[in-house]
């Protein structure tokens, strides 16, 4: 079991590794959300005001993205047109 803060409100998992966090994190609220574009989307739906939505990559995510800066920049990029 994975802890994690009692304050982390739901996980959004995307890619290849989501499966297995997903089993992971049997007591832990989360969603298999495929993309990043759609986790956003769902994380800013389930957002209430004065919550942060962090972009906390648990590992490398290469069937996604170029590097890590591709990453960023897409969530970056992602917000901004929230």
């Amino acid at each position: 079991m994975i802890p994690v803060n009692l304050n982390v409100k739901n996980i959004y998992l995307i890619g290849r590794s989501e499966e297995s966090f997903s089993t992971k994190l049997v007591n832990i609220k989360h969603e298999k959300c495929g993309s990043l574009s759609r986790a956003v989307e769902i994380a800013f739906e389930a957002s209430e005001p004065g919550d942060t939505i962090l972009l906390a990559p648990a590992c490398s995510s290469f069937d996604q993205f170029r590097s890590f800066e591709d990453r960023g920049n897409t969530f970056i990029d992602l917000f901004n047109k929230i």
